[in-house]
Protein backbone atom coordinates (compact mmCIF):
# COMPACT_ATOMS: atom_id res chain seq x y z
CA UNK A 1 0.00 0.00 0.00
CA UNK A 2 3.00 2.42 0.93
CA UNK A 3 4.05 1.59 -2.75
CA UNK A 4 1.06 2.36 -4.17
CA UNK A 5 0.58 5.54 -2.36
CA UNK A 6 4.11 6.73 -3.67
CA UNK A 7 3.38 6.26 -7.06
CA UNK A 8 0.46 7.93 -6.43
CA UNK A 9 1.89 10.89 -5.26
CA UNK A 10 4.58 10.86 -7.88
CA UNK A 11 2.07 10.98 -10.78
CA UNK A 12 -0.55 13.26 -9.02
CA UNK A 13 -0.71 16.27 -10.96
CA UNK A 14 -2.14 19.66 -9.10
CA UNK A 15 -1.35 23.01 -8.32
CA UNK A 16 -2.25 22.94 -4.80
CA UNK A 17 -0.17 20.89 -3.34
CA UNK A 18 -1.73 21.85 0.08
CA UNK A 19 -4.95 21.19 -1.22
CA UNK A 20 -3.64 17.72 -2.43
CA UNK A 21 -2.42 17.05 1.31
CA UNK A 22 -5.65 18.13 2.90
CA UNK A 23 -7.88 15.89 0.75
CA UNK A 24 -4.96 13.15 0.74
CA UNK A 25 -4.90 12.93 4.72
CA UNK A 26 -8.87 13.24 4.48
CA UNK A 27 -9.53 10.14 2.10
CA UNK A 28 -6.93 8.23 3.87
CA UNK A 29 -8.36 9.15 7.68
CA UNK A 30 -11.81 8.91 6.75
CA UNK A 31 -13.02 6.92 3.28
CA UNK A 32 -10.22 3.81 3.67
CA UNK A 33 -11.55 1.03 4.69
CA UNK A 34 -10.03 0.45 8.76
CA UNK A 35 -7.82 -2.61 8.09
CA UNK A 36 -5.72 -4.71 11.57
CA UNK A 37 -2.76 -3.24 10.41
CA UNK A 38 -1.70 0.28 9.70
CA UNK A 39 0.95 2.46 9.79
CA UNK A 40 1.31 6.12 9.87
CA UNK A 41 4.10 8.73 8.59
CA UNK A 42 3.79 12.55 8.99
CA UNK A 43 5.01 14.87 6.03
CA UNK A 44 4.84 19.04 5.10
CA UNK A 45 5.03 18.43 1.56
CA UNK A 46 4.55 15.82 -1.33
CA UNK A 47 8.48 15.05 -0.97
CA UNK A 48 8.40 14.67 2.51
CA UNK A 49 5.94 12.15 2.20
CA UNK A 50 7.53 10.40 -0.84
CA UNK A 51 10.78 10.41 1.28
CA UNK A 52 9.64 9.01 4.64
CA UNK A 53 8.35 5.93 2.32
CA UNK A 54 11.17 5.88 0.61
CA UNK A 55 13.15 5.99 4.33
CA UNK A 56 11.92 2.30 4.86
CA UNK A 57 11.06 3.59 8.52
CA UNK A 58 7.78 2.95 8.05
CA UNK A 59 6.64 -0.19 10.92
CA UNK A 60 2.33 -1.46 10.52
CA UNK A 61 1.13 -1.89 13.59
CA UNK A 62 -1.73 -4.40 14.70
CA UNK A 63 -4.77 -1.99 15.47
CA UNK A 64 -5.31 -2.65 19.16
CA UNK A 65 -8.97 -3.36 18.90
CA UNK A 66 -11.23 -5.73 16.34
CA UNK A 67 -13.15 -4.28 14.12
CA UNK A 68 -17.33 -3.88 15.45
CA UNK A 69 -19.71 -4.62 12.03
CA UNK A 70 -23.09 -4.00 11.69
CA UNK A 71 -26.17 -5.60 9.96
CA UNK A 72 -29.23 -3.44 8.87
CA UNK A 73 -31.80 -5.18 6.70
CA UNK A 74 -35.05 -2.49 6.29
CA UNK A 75 -36.93 -4.31 3.78
CA UNK A 76 -37.64 -1.16 1.95
CA UNK A 77 -36.38 0.40 -1.03
CA UNK A 78 -35.87 -1.46 -4.31
CA UNK A 79 -36.09 -4.91 -3.38
CA UNK A 80 -39.72 -6.82 -2.92
CA UNK A 81 -40.81 -5.82 0.76
CA UNK A 82 -40.87 -9.50 1.55
CA UNK A 83 -37.78 -10.50 0.56
CA UNK A 84 -35.86 -10.69 4.39
CA UNK A 85 -39.19 -13.21 5.15
CA UNK A 86 -37.81 -15.37 2.14
CA UNK A 87 -34.62 -15.51 2.98
CA UNK A 88 -35.53 -16.61 6.41
CA UNK A 89 -37.43 -19.24 5.18
CA UNK A 90 -34.57 -20.46 2.90
CA UNK A 91 -31.48 -19.84 4.23
CA UNK A 92 -31.39 -20.77 8.02
CA UNK A 93 -28.00 -19.44 8.45
CA UNK A 94 -29.64 -16.12 7.85
CA UNK A 95 -32.09 -16.85 10.44
CA UNK A 96 -29.62 -17.68 12.94
CA UNK A 97 -27.78 -14.51 12.05
CA UNK A 98 -30.79 -12.60 12.43
CA UNK A 99 -31.67 -13.93 15.96
CA UNK A 100 -28.16 -13.64 16.86
CA UNK A 101 -28.54 -9.93 16.09
CA UNK A 102 -31.53 -9.59 17.63
CA UNK A 103 -29.84 -10.71 21.04
CA UNK A 104 -27.75 -8.52 21.10
CA UNK A 105 -29.83 -5.60 19.86
CA UNK A 106 -32.32 -6.73 23.16
CA UNK A 107 -28.87 -5.95 25.08
CA UNK A 108 -28.28 -2.45 23.85
CA UNK A 109 -31.91 -1.94 24.89
CA UNK A 110 -34.15 -2.52 21.79
CA UNK A 111 -38.03 -3.03 22.21
CA UNK A 112 -38.51 -4.52 19.04
CA UNK A 113 -37.59 -7.66 17.25
CA UNK A 114 -35.53 -8.26 14.53
CA UNK A 115 -38.27 -11.28 12.73
CA UNK A 116 -40.69 -10.29 14.89
CA UNK A 117 -40.81 -12.85 17.30
CA UNK A 118 -41.69 -12.84 21.11
CA UNK A 119 -38.12 -11.93 22.77
CA UNK A 120 -38.11 -15.18 24.69
CA UNK A 121 -38.94 -17.16 21.72
CA UNK A 122 -36.01 -15.51 20.18
CA UNK A 123 -33.04 -15.58 23.32
CA UNK A 124 -34.21 -19.89 23.13
CA UNK A 125 -33.79 -20.15 19.16
CA UNK A 126 -30.80 -18.33 18.98
CA UNK A 127 -29.24 -20.48 21.97
CA UNK A 128 -30.18 -23.97 20.39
Amino acid sequence: MADNLKEYLLTAKTTDEDSLLDNLAYTLGHRRSQLPWISTFSGTSVASLINAIDAGKIKPVKRGTSPRLGFVYTGQGAQWWAMGRELIDVYPVFKVALLDCDVQLKKLGAKWNMIGKPPHLIIALAGD
